[in-house]
């Protein structure tokens, strides 16, 4: 069985993953289920999302509507409750070089590097 919450599982996150980990994987054991001990850092998403001995997994929105919702099951959404924003809400931020024009207009012509084509955030 694997786990894996990649969504923000960075280096500098890892640390407080684990914690979730720890916490989901005690409370499933004293439910009687076989958790995996630790978070599988190994796997890219998608290749988590769909892994035959998936336990428990992390996507956003959009890689669900894009086909996993026909394959796996939502059992919770987390909310990272963002200062500023609503229960449930994020944003996102759009990064330009220290001193560059700041209004979207001016990049209409520009290209953009965004993370993935799956991704609400970008």
């Amino acid at each position: 069985m694997i786990a894996a919450l990649p969504m923000y599982d960075h280096p500098e996150t890892a640390v407080a993953h684990d914690r979730l980990w720890a916490l989901i994987r005690d409370a499933a054991r004293e439910q009687g289920l076989d958790a995996p001990a630790f978070l599988n850092r190994q796997l890219i998403p998608w290749n988590s999302w769909e892994h035959a001995d998936l336990f428990l997994g992390q996507a956003c929105n959009l890689p669900m509507r894009c086909g996993l919702r026909s394959r796996v099951t939502l059992v919770a959404t987390f909310d990272y409750a963002l200062p500023g924003l609503a229960a449930g809400y994020y944003n996102s931020l759009f990064v330009v070089r220290h001193g560059d024009d700041e209004t979207l207009s001016a990049y209409a012509d520009r290209r953009l590097a965004y993370n993935d084509e799956h991704s609400h955030s970008g």
